[in-house]
């Protein structure tokens, strides 16, 4: 399971929708203070490119914070999408390792950027699926099953939080 890309302004307005019920310009609205703050760089984007220096150091901040085998060897690569205009980085945060004094939403939608800034940049997770068909009278019945082997960006990014669903032995 490869880590999601680093945020643009549609999946981070889809993301404070889902978590928080805010509408896109009241994400827009709290991303802006966070940008004018300095916590954060431009929101509105649709790049997914993240600068070398950046990259460095997230890379840096999981090589300390987390085991080795959260690191990849090779920073990920995400390209963007089929015209996007690339005039801006992704939207990310300024420092990782910063402390902000933020509260509220300001801290909510922060918070979520910093996670999906960090995943971004970490290994994939690995799990273990199984799909079965089961036709009864013509009807095909489907269950999926999945367990977790190795959590990899998710151990950072735990939004969603996938749960092992085990499927009873067939």
């Amino acid at each position: 399971i490869k880590p999601y890309a680093p945020f643009t302004t549609l999946p981070m307005q889809a993301t404070a929708s889902t978590l928080f019920g805010w509408s896109a310009s009241k994400t827009m609205k709290i991303a802006q203070s966070l940008y004018e703050m300095g916590s954060c760089s431009y929101h509105r984007t649709d790049s997914t490119f993240i600068s070398a220096e950046a990259t460095a150091m997230i890379r840096t901040f999981i090589s300390g914070n987390y085991d080795a085998k959260y690191l990849p060897d090779k920073p990920p690569f995400y390209p963007s999408k089929k015209g996007a205009q690339e005039a801006h980085e992704a939207c990310r945060v300024t420092d990782v390792n910063k402390n902000w004094n933020l509260t509220g939403d300001e801290k909510k939608l922060y918070d979520v950027i910093w996670k999906r800034t960090v995943a971004s940049q970490m290994t994939n997770g690995i799990d273990e699926r199984m799909k079965v068909v089961s036709q009864i009278s013509g009807y095909d019945f489907i269950s999926h099953g999945n367990r977790i082997i190795f959590d990899g960006f998710r151990k950072c990014w735990d939004v969603g939080k996938t749960k092992d669903v085990i499927l009873p032995p067939l």
